[in-house]
């Protein structure tokens, strides 16, 4: 069975809790109450208060890695358009 087989049939068999990108930047703003201040959530999710801030404000992408800190796995994919 190749990886893509097995990433279809986990995908297949996974129930996933799906979140939108704006969601998940409203998770990060909560992480930031929760923390107490932008530098002491950077400093729990081991980034930069820089690259923090800058997902918050949308000037950087919210990567896998502070996704998966977050409880979440960023995933990217594509929709086919419709022929016209």
């Amino acid at each position: 069975q190749s990886c893509i087989d097995k990433q279809r049939e986990w995908t297949y068999n996974t129930t996933m809790e799906t979140i939108t990108y704006d969601e998940m930047v409203k998770v990060l703003i909560q992480k930031r109450i929760d923390a107490g201040s932008p530098m002491d959530a950077a400093d729990e999710l081991d980034i930069s208060r820089q690259y923090f801030n800058d997902m918050i404000r949308g000037r950087r992408d919210i990567s896998d890695n502070v996704a998966r800190k977050l409880g979440y796995r960023r995933v990217m994919f594509f929709v086919k358009l419709e022929e016209k």
